[in-house]
């Protein structure tokens, strides 16, 4: 039909051919034959298996370019870990020789000199800010080792600040990393009293891990013990001692049964347990910890020094004072090993010892230990440092305990002054310190300095640490006992009460807080006219408290 006669079929047969060829989906013979028109056809008679091999060789490609930037990624950030690993070391070099090769390091350099030159560098560095969000949270982190609370928040804000600006390739990395400072951040929070604004921020942190893929369970595991440690920091032990059990089994998961990081978490969830009164339970974690440290280290570490140091504790709280003597002079020896006789942590565990002397009543020598350690923070750190306040604590006690009043409030008074001066007038450490000072009033008998000033101090734990929280229980149960002195029945029963409701919930019953609570409920009510409810608190129930209120 075609107009062109060449063009026209030639025969039925030439017809049928070309149907069947249609049929078969294969080229008609008389359309024009092109390669184009040929593939064409074939992909079309062969569609599936065209298909599968077009997507098997899609996946390929894919998988090869996939790869090839894997690769590239990879390569790029090892050359970039590595230049930052050298550009560390020039800094670390440059830090210790002063910036002058040729005149070499400085003799007896002192470490907070050595941090103030770092903080100088580093701010050198703002068109490097990964390295510099590096050298800012180890300035940062140092600085809180060495008390310097107020710097150490300041580099790590600074830090964080320098990880948030990068938009890098891997925002899992830049997660984790940022959950690294936020969590040094919180615990630096901790030790400043912010105990909300430390938790909150550590919670930041492990939501950021948990969004990362891969889940980088070390990192999960020692964010999950920062909480754990802030907690226990706020006085929220009973809230505490679960996220360290989840600690401690994510570490375990991750690092297996010898990591030291488990060690921490079993020693903090140690103190968490002493704090309620667990002290069996105390003992088992702290003596866990000391053969895993022991273990990795040997015998002659700082961390087994500090295992010592907690099993001690336990010791002395169940009167056990030779042993604890023992553990602690151990301890005191590896110390000395490790850091020599004039170093700051030999001096904190010189004080550890005092303490332990003050319940064997051996205070000469407890003072002459105190002295050592007084004279090595002061030319260490100065002497308007916390590590110093620390010293004047037992000092004060040592004095009050030879009955020196005028020497243990002048101690007192001084460690009230640094802290003042170190953390400001509404930190918890405060309150503490005025608690000291009002011991030596109450041993004295002057019983309304005492009663006012411990007033204050539960007024100055409520605002820092919360109105149910065990400083805040112990400080009234301290109130009720001053006024008691002063036959304040009515008045003494109102904060013995408060103090043991507040710390029922939180320690054992055979506290010796709860025990001398109920002894003093139990003259107060009887003075009182109430004898069931002298009665109740004698019989020491669980639920005494409750009854008494209703």
């Amino acid at each position: 039909m075609h107009p062109d006669p060449q063009k026209r079929y030639a025969s039925i047969e030439s017809l049928v051919r070309d149907i069947d060829h249609y049929l078969n989906k294969e080229p008609l013979d008389v359309r024009p034959s092109t390669l184009r028109y040929h593939a064409g056809m074939f992909v079309l008679r062969h569609r599936k298996a065209v298909l599968g091999s077009a997507a098997a060789l899609l996946l390929v490609v894919s998988m090869a370019g996939f790869f090839t930037w894997r690769l590239a990624r990879e390569r790029n950030l090892a050359v970039t870990e590595a230049a930052r690993l050298r550009y560390v070391q020039d800094f670390m070099n440059s830090l210790i020789q002063g910036g002058d090769q040729d005149a070499g390091p400085e003799a007896n350099l002192p470490v907070t000199a050595m941090v103030d030159r770092g903080v100088r560098l580093a701010g050198t560095l703002g068109n490097k800010p990964l390295i510099q969000s590096d050298l800012y949270q180890t300035l940062g982190m140092t600085s809180q080792k060495l008390g310097r609370l107020s710097q150490a928040e300041s580099l790590l804000q600074k830090a964080l600040n320098d990880q948030e600006s990068l938009k890098g390739e891997d925002r899992d990395q830049d997660r984790n990393g940022i959950a690294r400072i936020q969590t040094a951040l919180g615990l630096v929070y901790a030790d400043e009293g912010k105990a909300k604004a430390a938790e909150q921020l550590v919670c930041q942190s492990l939501n950021e891990i948990r969004r990362s893929t891969p889940l980088d369970k070390p990192l999960m595991g020692r964010t999950e013990l920062a909480k754990g440690t802030v907690m226990v920091a706020a006085g929220e032990q009973k809230r505490a001692i679960p996220v360290l059990r989840d600690a401690a089994k994510t570490i375990e998961a991750a690092d297996g049964p010898r990591s030291p990081e488990l060690a921490q978490a079993m020693g903090k969830q140690a103190d968490a347990q002493i704090y309620m009164g667990n002290y069996d339970a105390a003992n088992s974690l702290n003596r866990q910890a000391l053969a895993i440290d022991r273990a990795v280290f040997g015998e002659n570490y700082p961390h087994v020094a500090e295992d010592l140091g907690n099993l001690a504790q336990t010791q002395e709280i169940r009167g056990y004072y030779a042993k604890a003597e023992r553990l602690e002079r151990e301890a005191l020896a590896i110390m000395e090993k490790w850091y020599g006789p004039d170093h700051p942590e030999t001096a904190r565990k010189l004080t550890t010892l005092a303490s332990t002397l003050m319940y064997e009543k051996k205070n000469k020598g407890a003072e002459a230990l105190l002295q050592r350690a007084m004279a090595i923070q002061e030319h260490v750190y100065g002497p308007q440092h916390p590590r110093v306040a620390y010293v004047l604590n037992s000092m004060g006690s040592v004095a009050l305990g030879e009955g020196e009043f005028s020497a243990a409030e002048k101690d007192f008074s001084r460690e009230v002054d640094i802290y003042r001066l170190a953390y400001g007038d509404v930190d918890y450490r405060v309150a503490v310190a005025l608690g000291n000072l009002a011991s030596v009033y109450q041993a004295e008998g002057h019983y309304a300095k005492c009663e006012s000033l411990l007033l204050d101090v539960v007024c100055r734990f409520r605002r820092a640490v919360g109105a149910d929280n065990v400083n805040t229980g112990m400080a009234q149960v301290r109130l009720g006992r001053t006024l008691l002195h002063e036959n304040k029945y009515s008045a003494s029963a109102a904060h013995s009460l408060a103090g043991y409701e507040i710390l029922a919930k939180q320690l054992n019953p055979d506290s010796g807080w709860l025990s001398g609570a109920r002894h003093d409920l139990a003259i107060d009510y009887a003075a009182l006219g109430e004898p069931q409810k002298a009665e109740q608190f004698k019989a020491k129930p669980a639920t005494a408290a409750l009854r008494a209120s209703r």
